[in-house]
């Protein structure tokens, strides 16, 4: 692993390293044909995700800071900013992000706990060339990174960057100056505040429950705007739903160039039958792809 971008310290994935994603044969079928259906992230299965960073985020600026008045402020006004998933987060005065969306994938390949979550046994695992995988996609700005699930972990990262972004000479945090009367300048409150909350977003992307940590998990992420005109950083895109559980889901659709970074598919434990492979192999043939088909090793009958 390696740590990347920037000053978020984030591990990220080495060159050659492979990223495993744990499907249905219908998504499978999806994303053969050079797509993939990627959810926002208020809609992600961990109810207790979009908390973690904003907490971790505001106890160490507690430490940070020492202001209590000031950590009152963000306190109060931080995290409503970052649970409503229609904000507006003003990152400069000319555009504003609108929405995450997340492709999650796993590091260990032929895991029965993944089995189990997303494809009842009988599913598939996608084997992905990792930079093969991020090469491959038309978005202009994408994050990814390895989830964290330990509070020591997510702390040491939330300091790490803190201690860069609140030195002045980095220039990346302002913390607002009281007037005269004891105040805060309400604009440079605005800006600090909308720092803050960018931060925590960031971070709520790869904090997830110390329970999760069976997932290892690893995500790639794309930053969408819906209402505003493109700019070179952030780009506008179409917003789609599909119902689970009679619930509307958004989702938008991430294209890629090729499908080079597939490399092979195992079908799950529980999928015995030989028609799995030969449906598989027809398939490929019929796409034009030639790609390794494995079975999972893991013993299971019923």
């Amino acid at each position: 692993m390696k740590d990347t971008h920037e000053s978020f310290f984030i591990p990220t994935l080495e060159d050659n390293e492979s990223v495993y994603h744990y499907t249905s044969a219908e998504a499978l079928m999806g994303i053969c044909k050079k797509e993939f259906w990627v959810t926002e992230s208020h809609f992600l299965n961990d109810s207790t995700e979009f908390q973690l960073g904003t907490e971790i985020v505001l106890d160490v600026l507690k430490d940070a800071i020492k202001d209590e008045g000031l950590a009152e402020i963000l306190e109060e006004l931080v995290p409503p900013k970052v649970k409503d998933s229609d904000v507006m987060l003003h990152l400069t005065k000319e555009y504003t992000y609108s929405g995450f969306y997340v492709i999650s994938f796993c590091l260990d390949s032929d895991s029965a706990l993944m089995w189990s979550q997303y494809s009842n046994y009988i599913g598939y695992c996608m084997k992905f060339d990792f930079c093969e995988l991020i090469t491959s996609f038309n978005a202009k700005n994408i994050y990814h990174g390895k989830v964290l699930y330990t509070r020591e972990d997510q702390r040491a990262c939330v300091e790490k960057m803190m201690n860069i972004a609140l030195d002045r000479r980095s220039n990346i945090l302002k913390i607002p100056y009281k007037n005269n009367e004891g105040k805060y300048d309400e604009q440079q409150l605005i800006e600090f505040i909308d720092g803050i909350v960018y931060i925590c977003l960031y971070y709520n992307m790869f904090f997830k429950n110390e329970c999760f940590a069976g997932e290892n998990e690893y995500r790639i992420i794309f930053p969408m705007m819906h209402d505003n005109d493109e700019t070179e950083i952030v780009e506008q895109t179409e917003q789609y739903f599909r119902v689970k559980n009679e619930t509307l889901i958004p989702y938008i659709k991430a294209p890629m160039k090729n499908l080079d970074s597939l490399k092979a598919v195992l079908i799950g434990p529980k999928n015995n039958s030989d028609i799995a492979e030969k449906g598989l192999k027809c398939f490929f043939r019929n796409q034009k792809m030639n790609i390794e088909i494995q079975k999972s090793k893991i013993p299971l009958r019923y």
